[in-house]
């Protein structure tokens, strides 16, 4: 019975196209009994599917308002772009008439848009599953907590410490020594600082050194690095956040070598 069933199928399908299979399974996915979750093993097969076919544009297209779907984030598309929106940034993506992505831009607010080369890539190779992975830690970037008005602000002032940060980590002029990575480990102020690019966060790699208190160098140093990266996180306790620079301007160090720092109430702030 079963195989009688399967040959049927094979009959009935055998003269289709792989993308009108590909826009059916679409269309069955939307009619799942529970909208908020779908049927895996359909959207297992959607996969499938795109995976194996090449991508005209509308299967583009489809698959990148599937992966906003998945992650609960806003898909908007015209002629040839789509965007995957949130409350505090956006992604563009470009494609040609044929579906190969062209461009693809990380638009946080209050900054200005930069090009991604490493979504691009994994979206020219067809790699969705990355793709998806990648945007997900992404939108986990900017998930602050609060209304929009509270995320703006949260924002800013993560904003505004970046900047102190970054201004910080210039102001002993261990850059410009030889080893100067192993120089900001052990003896800067916040360690090797990453800034905020294209799809990364802010993030400092610092030097934890051994127990008994020595400072190492090259590759022994690399078990004692850790990396922490720098977001907002929610709390029961109130604070109050800068919404300016902390540091005094210009920058300047005390006798002990350390950032002068003004009071945060001596500077715009929220709490």
């Amino acid at each position: 019975m079963e195989n009688s069933v399967i040959a049927a199928l094979h009959r009935k399908f055998e003269d289709r196209r792989w993308n009108e299979t590909s826009q059916l399974v679409q269309r069955c996915m939307e009619k799942s009994r529970d909208a908020s979750k779908p049927c895996e093993p359909l959207i297992r097969a959607l996969r499938r599917l795109q995976e194996v076919i090449s991508m005209s544009l509308n299967c583009m297209m489809s698959c990148l308002e599937m992966i906003g779907k998945d992650l609960g984030v806003g898909f908007h598309r015209t002629v040839t772009t789509c965007y995957l929106t949130a409350d505090l940034f956006y992604v563009e993506v470009t494609l040609l008439p044929c579906g190969t992505v062209t461009e693809v831009i990380v638009a946080p607010h209050g900054k200005p848009p930069t090009v991604s080369q490493n979504l691009l890539h994994l979206l020219r190779l067809q790699r969705f599953s990355d793709f998806s992975v990648h945007l997900e830690a992404l939108f986990a970037q900017y998930n602050l907590p609060g209304n929009k008005e509270t995320k703006l602000k949260l924002l800013t002032s993560l904003q505004c410490l970046e900047k102190d940060f970054t201004e910080m980590s210039h102001l002993l002029g261990l850059w410009e020594f030889p080893n100067f990575h192993e120089n900001l480990i052990n003896n800067g102020m916040l360690g090797i600082l990453i800034a905020n690019k294209e799809d990364y966060p802010l993030s400092i790699k610092f030097f934890v050194p051994p127990s008994d208190g020595s400072q190492t160098s090259g590759s022994c140093m690399e078990a004692f690095v850790h990396t922490a990266q720098v977001i907002v996180g929610a709390s029961e306790v109130s604070h109050k956040l800068q919404m300016a620079s902390v540091l005094l301007q210009p920058p300047q160090l005390n006798v002990q070598r350390r950032p002068v720092f003004l009071s945060i109430d001596a500077v715009r702030h929220e709490t």
